[in-house]
This record gives C-alpha cells, sequence and structure tokens, in this order.
C-alpha cells in the first residue's frame, strides 16, 4: 500500500494549504502526486490520511482514492500509525503531499526491495522518513512512542530493525535529482514549478 499524509498546517506557507495549491495542468500539488500514484499503482493501492475527511473528497471522487481519517492528533507519525493500523499488506511506503516528484518507479522498488522493519533513504546523517517503507511490524512500536508522548519519527527507530539505502545508490538505479525535494515555503514552489517542472516535461 502507498498512503499519502495530507492535512497537516503548512505553518511555513503562511496563508495557503500546501496540499490544495494549483500546481500544474489545473491539478493541485496534491492531485498532481495522486495522479502520478494512480497511474502507476492501482488507485486501491494508494490511500489518503487526512484529518478531516471533508475537506478532501473532490480527491476521492476523482482518483478513486480511499480516504483514511487519522486517528490520532499526532504529527507525522500520528499519520504512519493510522496507516499500519488500516492496512492489510505487510508492507506500506509513506510519503507526504510536500514532496511531489518522487517517482512510482522508485518507490515499487523499494517496498519490493525492504527486508526489515524500515527501508528508509539516507544522504550521510539526513534520513527521509517520509518517503520510506514501513512493515506492519512497525505498529506496536509507534503505539509505545506516541504513549510516551513523542511524535518524532524517528524516536521509535531504536526498537525496530531499520535498512538503509543510500542516496548515491539510489541516484544510479533512477537517475534524476529531485525525487526528495520538498516544497515548504513559496520559495520551494516557485523553484518547483519554473525549473522542475520543465526538467520532468522533458524526460
Amino acid at each position: 500500500m502507498i498512503y499519502v499524509l495530507a492535512g497537516g498546517k503548512s505553518t511555513r506557507m503562511k496563508d495557503a494549504d500546501k496540499a490544495h495549491m494549483n500546481f500544474i495542468n489545473n491539478r493541485t500539488i496534491l492531485g498532481y502526486i495522486l495522479n502520478n500514484l494512480t497511474k502507476y499503482f492501482s488507485s486501491e493501492k494508494v490511500k489518503l490520511v487526512v484529518k478531516d475527511k471533508s475537506d478532501f473528497l473532490a480527491y476521492q471522487k476523482k482518483y478513486r482514492v480511499e480516504i483514511i481519517e487519522d486517528l490520532l492528533d499526532a504529527g507525522p507519525l500520528g499519520g504512519i500509525y493510522s496507516g499500519l493500523k488500516h492496512s492489510t499488506s505487510a508492507k506500506n511506503f509513506f510519503t507526504g503531499c510536500d514532496m511531489p516528484f518522487l517517482q512510482p518507479d522508485l518507490i515499487d522498488w523499494m517496498l519490493a526491495n525492504c527486508q526489515h522493519d524500515i527501508l528508509i533513504p539516507r544522504q550521510n546523517s539526513h534520513l527521509e522518513p517520509l518517503a520510506a517503507v514501513y512493515q506492519k511490524s512497525c505498529l506496536a512500536p509507534i503505539r509505545r512512542t506516541l504513549d510516551r508522548g513523542s511524535r518524532k519519527i524517528l524516536d521509535f527507530f531504536p526498537e525496530v530493525e531499520g535498512e538503509y539505502l543510500e542516496k548515491d545508490r539510489i541516484q544510479k538505479i533512477f537517475p534524476f535529482n529531485y525525487h526528495f525535494y520538498n516544497i515548504n515555503n513559496k520559495r520551494d514552489y516557485q523553484f518547483a514549478l519554473s525549473e522542475i517542472i520543465p526538467l520532468i516535461e522533458e524526460i
């Protein structure tokens, strides 16, 4: 399963809701992500995890994806917990609504090659916890971490067996510089539109 976490506060976007911002071809950022995912995977495999389902019904209708309401108000870690709680698959990929250029073939490859509780991209000491595979075996450790009052995704990692996927290796297999590009603020948004989208359209 592929879970897209949406409906965060988007505080660095100030007056804009990141997921619903107009992006390209009359699609929002979230719509762009869902369109790419559902063209590669069946729509039954793509799920949205949100806080308020009513804000995302248009996406459910257009892309035929299931909407999962977040069980906890605990940030991205709570979203991962909600997705894993819902999932019937052993391996599950989680991403956010601010990483629109993560390529579906990379996601598929990571799901196929995950042999541990977690498979997570890494460059030096920087990890990408919202571009990673989490097995159902992570569910109990995440719950314990949340019960301790922690909301940081990395805080449950000591309780599970993780495998790190170096970005240099990813680049050799899937040569593209912007898999993990985050749209966090207006500057990131403008760069994505002016610099990255034209590269993708050329491919």
